[in-house]
């Protein structure tokens, strides 16, 4: 059984984005030389996710505008908050904040 491991790098632009990457997936696997297998795609980050669904502007939109109606960025959050020393803690990271997102591509063949 062959394994092989590809990581796709994303820099986002937006607090709330959605990025297609259908091409940079068949891109590695074309170029993996294999023809059968599995490819699974995964965040190794908690702030990114993965959503297979068609390409269609208004239903990427309607997902964004659920995002932020859903956890709107002016919100009163706990993980915000920071240690009573005035260090910030782990979970001090705000929900709308840019930031270099990095995701993991892995095909198990």
């Amino acid at each position: 059984m062959t394994f092989l491991r590809h990581t796709i790098r994303l820099q986002t632009t937006k607090a709330v984005e959605v990025v297609d990457i259908t091409s940079q997936v068949r891109d590695f696997t074309k170029s993996s030389g294999l023809r059968d297998g599995l490819i699974v795609v995964a965040s190794r980050h908690t702030t990114l996710g993965v959503a297979i669904n068609e390409r269609c502007e208004k239903l990427q939109a309607d997902m964004v505008d659920f995002l932020v109606r859903l956890v709107p960025p002016d919100g009163e959050y706990r993980h915000n908050l920071v240690a009573g020393d005035g260090r910030p803690i782990a979970t001090s990271f705000r929900l709308w904040s840019r930031r270099r997102l990095r995701s993991s591509c892995t095909a198990r063949i």
